[in-house]
């Protein structure tokens, strides 16, 4: 799954929305584009066995805010550019990782 554009997230759940995935690949290219978005109470995302690449200013491999969950197992995250981050976990979102393998880059 890739993403081209600024601002533009590959998973997305929102408002209580749910995405699971398995041996999925993600990429996102542009500023503040997110691999995995998960905000609003009861939204969550779940990724096993996948590889997440971000390449953007502001851009974060997975990010949870306001009641959202991510949790990554057995994957790979790599975030690259200035302000990126592999996790970011607002207030009130959870990330839970278990097995990664992350690489950020600041450049």
């Amino acid at each position: 799954m890739t993403t081209g554009s600024n601002g533009s997230h590959a998973l997305h759940a929102e408002g209580g929305g749910q995405i699971n995935a398995e041996y999925t690949s993600i990429f996102t290219e542009g500023a503040n584009a997110y691999g995995l978005a998960a905000s609003g109470t009861g939204s969550h995302i779940g990724l096993t066995g996948g590889a997440v690449t971000t390449l953007g200013n502001g851009a974060y491999g997975a990010y949870a805010a306001g009641g959202g969950t991510i949790a990554l197992t057995g994957s790979d995250v790599i975030a690259y550019g200035v302000g990126a981050s592999g996790f970011y976990a607002g207030p009130g979102g959870s990330i839970t990782l278990t097995g990664l393998n992350a690489f950020i880059s600041g450049c």
